[in-house]
């Protein structure tokens, strides 16, 4: 009894670490969509999948120039939570040019992944 006490403790203390409401299982997928959609260079598919477009209307296109169609290909991701909807990622991604790591926040809203736009002008990497 006390192990699944104990298991269940576990469970509690994860869940509320990942937010009630944040599906950090699709994290990963969304990651993996955006470095995918960079590679294609698609800019229309990418501003969907980015959900910024209201905020930073050239966000995609800025990306694109920067990253996209470069040979990246996702190496890992990291993750840490900073507040109930938001989470600081490390994406690492392997290429050409060696290895990488993009740091980006990304924010849970309605049901979905949003990246922040990235600096303007882009901070050097």
């Amino acid at each position: 009894m006390l192990v699944c006490v104990a298991v269940l403790l576990g469970l509690t203390g994860c869940t509320q670490t990942a937010g009630a409401s944040m599906d950090v299982d699709t994290l990963r997928p969304y990651v993996a969509t955006y470095v995918d959609l960079l590679q294609e260079q698609d800019e229309s598919a990418l501003r969907l999948h980015l959900r910024n477009a209201a905020h930073a209307p050239d966000d995609a296109q800025r990306r694109l120039a920067t990253d996209g169609g470069k040979g990246w290909r996702l190496d890992g991701v990291s993750w840490t939570q900073v507040t109930s909807h938001d989470v600081d990622v490390v994406i690492g991604v392997t290429g050409p040019r060696g290895r990488r790591q993009w740091r980006q926040l990304i924010h849970w809203s309605h049901g979905h992944w949003q990246m922040s736009p990235l600096p303007t002008p882009p901070l050097p990497s």
